[in-house]
């Protein structure tokens, strides 16, 4: 009866992967599954409802799947794709980002065309008639935006205001180069579909800029939906509640070894002075790609001359600065990862280059890329952070498992590499372990914002001042930050909770290995789950029993 109910289980599976990938061309695409690479989602009113419904009939396939009948894999499985379809239909019913979110239409369309002309995944002519076509949807997809957005909250307005005009400069400038590069007839209906996409972000920005004075302030999910969050995305055992006592604590002992760091630097000065101080010692806008990536390349060394986690085979990856599009949500970097069903595995390390800017904007940004926290970063989004984890992650072609991803696990493996690289001796300077432990402060911080910003206890103004009096970061940065924050309710929270359950994992694989313990070992265990909730990663790693997560 077991195998027969794992091969019925499997059949949905199949089924869902496969209407996923065709109901989403644009996650299909950063997938590497490239025959929906000419269209977008179907976002019209009856295209959203036939999409639910659809939905509604996979969680009734799914309500009478028994786990004690399935292998060890398909029970998580199971678990993932039963809390998928659950949250989509509360969050349709309760919190419809369709109609309060406009970057969620230029999200679509940005990085539909972005991810055909950066990754090589076929010739460039290929490539070209495949990005031209969807270039030529874009005007249908934001008008279909305008029809279904009704009383946005204010602050994302502002942001997809900002999102539209990076997009222009990326249409412009990237999407001109590319077709340019490929000439001819082919070259010329590119820029002709592209004018067209230009004209309608243009005139989608005059959309947004009318309906901003009548925009509302709320924008929060509220607790109750913001714990649903927790429970059915992440499979936390946590409350909001919860995530706040947690949080305190790291606060607690953060501040403790900032302070001791401190006075290893200088004993007369507080550790937010030295920082302060620390800052002023950046790359200039134009070494500033070049310094991330060479340290980057150190951090890589270090990882294989430590023998701290095996690197995939054929792995590479490329620092770039952060395209226009991005910059408003993404004040510092980011990372691309490569496709797991594509042959080239190449990442995408984006750095934020405040060129665009005016000077005295310029200088407070760049505030943010101080060079003794340039290591912390390189490591968190390559190696052995992002990127290595990702890669990894990559030869797993179970798709389901990256389509059901969580940020948990990604957030907290590259928070948990930031201390695990200091504990195996690659900060080799008290001013780096400062800015590490800085930025520990940080992301705990970040806790206490993304909780309050949605249940509604924080403003955002409270929220980008808690970040500059707090954690340290610049005005810009901060406000960055927070915009974000708004947009992804429990994003912010990943990177500590995921810390603090992957070093409990940590703990009981320990204990359970004994003298037989090697770092190594565990880290190939821990990634080979692929991007999926601690919780479940405990229960495949047979120690889910052995952990009280509380």
């Amino acid at each position: 009866m077991t195998q027969a109910k794992d091969l019925e289980f499997e059949k949905i599976v199949e089924q869902y992967v496969e209407y996923s990938l065709k109901a989403q061309p644009v996650m299909a695409s950063f997938l590497g599954v490239h025959k929906y690479d000419e269209e977008f989602s179907d976002m019209s009113a009856s295209g959203i409802a036939k999409h639910l419904s659809k939905i509604a009939d996979f969680k009734k396939k799914l309500k009478d799947f028994q786990k004690r009948y399935l292998s060890e894999d398909n029970k998580v499985d199971l678990d993932l794709l039963q809390s998928k379809v659950d949250l989509e239909l509360i969050m349709a019913g309760k919190y419809p980002l369709f109609k309060i979110l406009p970057d969620l239409y230029l999200n679509e369309v940005l990085f539909g065309v972005y991810v055909i002309i950066t990754r090589e995944f076929d010739t460039p002519r290929e490539r070209g008639i495949v990005a031209t076509r969807r270039l030529a949807q874009i005007p249908n997809m934001l008008r279909n935006a305008r029809k279904n957005i009704s009383n946005p909250p204010r602050v994302f307005v502002e942001s997809a205001i900002s999102t539209c005009q990076g997009a222009r400069l990326f249409l412009q400038s990237s999407l001109v180069d590319f077709a340019l590069s490929l000439g001819g007839i082919l070259g010329e209906a590119m820029l002709e579909a592209n004018d067209e996409a230009i004209s309608a972000l243009e005139n989608f920005e005059k959309f947004l800029s009318e309906e901003l004075p009548r925009c509302k302030d709320k924008f929060a999910t509220g607790k109750t939906i913001y714990n649903q969050i927790l429970r059915y995305q992440h499979h936390l055992p946590y409350s909001s509640d919860d995530l706040v006592k947690i949080a305190k604590k790291v606060i607690k002992q953060t501040e403790k070894e900032l302070d001791e760091t401190a006075a290893r630097i200088s004993k007369n000065k507080c550790w937010q002075d030295i920082v302060e101080k620390l800052k002023v010692d950046h790359p200039t806008s134009k070494t500033l790609v070049r310094t991330y990536e060479k340290e980057m390349k150190r951090a890589r060394k270090f990882v294989e001359q430590n023998d701290l986690v095996a690197f995939p085979e054929g792995e590479e990856i490329e620092v770039v600065p952060t395209p226009q599009f991005a910059q408003m949500l993404i004040p510092y970097a980011a990372y691309i990862s490569p496709a797991p069903m594509d042959t080239i595995q190449k990442g995408i390390f984006w750095v934020t280059v405040p060129d665009n800017l005016a000077r005295g904007e310029a200088s407070k940004r760049l505030l943010g890329h101080s060079k003794w926290g340039i290591p912390v970063t390189s490591l968190h989004e390559a190696y052995p952070g992002h990127h290595l984890q990702l890669t990894k992650a990559n030869l797993r072609k179970n798709l389901l498992r990256h389509i059901i991803t969580t940020s948990v696990f990604a957030e907290g493996w590259a928070l948990y590499c930031e201390e695990m690289m200091y504990e195996q001796g690659f900060y080799t300077d008290p001013k780096e372990r400062l800015l590490q432990l800085k930025d520990n402060l940080w992301r705990a911080y970040r806790v206490l914002i993304d909780v309050g910003l949605h249940t509604g206890t924080m403003s955002i103004e409270e929220a980008v001042q808690t970040l500059i009096e707090k954690a340290g970061l610049e005005e810009p940065n901060a406000e960055a930050e927070v915009r974000r924050y708004c947009q992804d309710p429990t994003q912010p929270m990943s990177y500590i909770i995921g810390k603090h359950m992957i070093q409990q994992i940590l703990q009981a694989y320990k204990k359970e290995a004994g003298k037989e313990f090697k770092l190594k070992d565990f880290h190939e265990k821990l990634l080979s789950c692929g991007t999926i909730p601690p919780t479940l990663v405990a229960d495949l790693m047979g120690l889910g029993s052995k952990i009280n997560f509380k």
